[in-house]
């Protein structure tokens, strides 16, 4: 599944980006890597702050200061200020706090910064500076940003763009994309009116497990009696 290490940026990249995706075999490998060297690669010191973060009654404060020390070893690495900058938000709710580490991971080009970094500016109302990032993100196939971008074209009454968008990230795996998608082409809004596809996506979201989907899917039913559940 993986080399003996973990020193190559592109199969770092892979582990730390999937680890929720892993099986168990997967994460153990992980977990023992990081442990073993975390204390002499910071890119095994990263992950072991990610896997601390994910226990029961994570201690923010010793994850946090194991990140700093990496950044002072090197104020650059880009995954150690993204995590320092996340696990900040996510752990101790402090935005202010969170935005200079993930800014500079943003302006290097990590795209799950770039999603976070945009949250940070949506909530000071700094909306075009936040879609820049969401840019920035989507156009590496982040399918959070993508799905960001088409409520905000959605709301705007931009519809082909918003389509386009929900398309893309639902070719992505996003739920909530696949949900709106699917809305389009029954609404036929954006000019794409399919009922086939409209329950296809429908019943798509539902196995995505989008938690508004079933009630979606059960009234377009209702409303279209020749409308077929296709649940499965």
């Amino acid at each position: 599944w993986m080399s003996n290490d973990l020193r190559s940026s592109y199969e770092f990249c892979e582990a730390i980006t999937s680890i929720d995706g892993c099986t168990p075999e997967q994460m153990a490998y992980l977990e023992d890597y990081a442990e073993k060297h975390k204390e002499n690669n910071s890119q095994a010191g990263v992950l072991a702050a990610i896997f601390a973060s994910k226990k029961e009654n994570p201690n923010a404060e010793a994850i946090i200061a194991s990140l700093d020390t990496i950044i002072e070893a090197d104020a650059t690495h880009v995954w150690a200020n993204y995590y320092r900058g996340f696990l900040t938000l996510s752990l101790q709710e402090n935005i202010p706090g969170a935005i200079p580490y993930l800014k500079l991971a943003a302006d290097k080009g990590n795209r799950y910064a770039c999603f976070e970094y945009a949250g940070c500016l949506e909530s000071s109302k700094k909306h075009g500076a936040a879609k820049d990032y969401f840019t920035k993100a989507a156009n590496q196939d982040h399918a959070e940003s993508l799905y960001a971008l088409a409520l905000k074209a959605d709301n705007q009454k931009d519809y082909e763009t918003s389509f386009n968008l929900y398309k893309r990230a639902t070719e992505l795996g996003h739920p909530d994309a696949t949900l709106q998608l699917a809305r389009h082409y029954q609404t036929g809004v954006s000019g794409r009116n399919s009922q086939t596809k409209a329950s296809y996506f429908y019943n798509l979201a539902v196995l995505r497990k989008n938690t508004d989907a079933m009630d979606y899917y059960g009234n377009y039913l209702i409303l279209d009696s020749t409308a077929t559940a296709c649940l499965y």
